[in-house]
């Protein structure tokens, strides 16, 4: 009598035809996704890349702008006022700000410009250059006369990129001028051809 049970193949546990099983499970990426996804990240990379360098660019150009506005007005109320002001810049905090004499010496004006504005991102005072003297560090600053009269001076802000710009303030208009790419203040100033390294001009 048969006896009922489960029938094996003569061929189970037999790999196919050619001497390999087929593997179903997942062995990772193929080269064509590898290479659509290396693709997409060169694609990405060249929209990103681009566009902070011209953000930077942008800021250090804007800042520029503010930076002179501020001589400017610093100018403008040391005239106005008939008391000396200053333009101060501290370099480790990366801010700036106007400064008016009074009874208790320079002091903050009562003003948006008077107190401590931050640079934008990316940006920081690179050097301050006053009459023959080189500031990096610390606080520094230079100042406008009541006559009109300004101490011969170039700020240089740079960004992260490495791109320079060079503020002057010009006495006879009382604005100034910016120099992409930055600006040797010796050729500016001939008086002062040598210049030299000097401690944080701080308050007095």
């Amino acid at each position: 009598m048969l006896q009922r049970g489960t029938m094996t193949s003569a061929t189970a546990g037999r790999p196919p035809k050619g001497g390999r099983r087929r593997n179903t499970g997942t062995t990772g990426f193929t080269l064509v996704e590898l290479a659509i996804v290396l693709f997409m990240l060169t694609l990405v990379f060249g929209i990103v890349v681009p566009y902070v360098g011209e953000r930077t660019e942008i800021n250090l150009l804007s800042q520029s702008r503010s930076l002179s506005g501020a001589m400017r007005f610093a100018s403008g109320e040391a005239v106005f006022r008939r008391r000396p002001t200053r333009l101060y810049v501290d370099f480790a905090q990366g801010r700036y700000w106007v400064a008016i004499w009074g009874e208790d010496g320079f002091a903050p004006m009562t003003t948006p410009l008077g107190k401590a504005r931050p640079l934008l991102d990316s940006v920081y005072f690179q050097s301050l250059w006053v009459e023959g003297s080189n500031y990096n560090k610390g606080t520094a600053f230079f100042q406008f006369d009541p006559d009109g009269g300004i101490e011969e001076a170039v700020l240089t802000i740079a960004n992260d990129t490495g791109d320079e710009i060079a503020i002057v303030p010009d006495p006879n208009t009382g604005s100034a001028e910016v120099y992409r790419g930055g600006a040797d203040p010796r050729v500016l100033f001939p008086a002062h051809a040598q210049v030299r390294a000097a401690a944080p001009r701080r308050s007095r």
